[in-house]
């Protein structure tokens, strides 16, 4: 991590503070952390709820299974896999697809909508 050897100041209106603290919590980051990665052109995304990673850990073990599987086949019956292998790679793509999509930050386009979830609270 870089050092960092400058420090501001700024002044927020009441809203513009619940905004930054809500974006923030939302994205499991803190306030300077959240800033910083607006200053740099990325908005960081809402952190995925926890029911995601355990889906993901799952969707991981069974691919494993089905590629053990399928090679334990493959040895016992002398077989040309090509179509499991197939569907095996569209697997772990799609697997890699959904990984990418909730983890990463995206640039300025992925905004949180934070006046709907606002006004949907009271």
């Amino acid at each position: 991590m870089s050092e960092k050897i400058k420090s501001i100041l700024i002044h927020l209106s009441e809203r513009e503070f619940d905004r930054l603290d809500y974006c923030s919590r939302k994205c499991g980051v803190s306030k300077d952390i959240y800033i910083r990665n607006i200053i740099n052109g990325v908005t960081p995304k809402e952190q995925p709820p926890v029911e995601y990673f355990e889906m993901l850990r799952e969707l991981s073990s069974t691919a494993s299974n089905l590629n053990r599987l399928i090679c334990n086949f493959n040895e016992i019956y002398d077989i040309n896999p090509t179509l499991f292998f197939q569907d095996y790679k569209l697997f772990s793509e799609t697997l890699n697809k959904i990984q990418k999509t909730v983890q990463f930050h995206e640039k300025e386009n992925d905004k949180i909508d934070y006046e709907r979830e606002r006004y949907a609270r009271t």
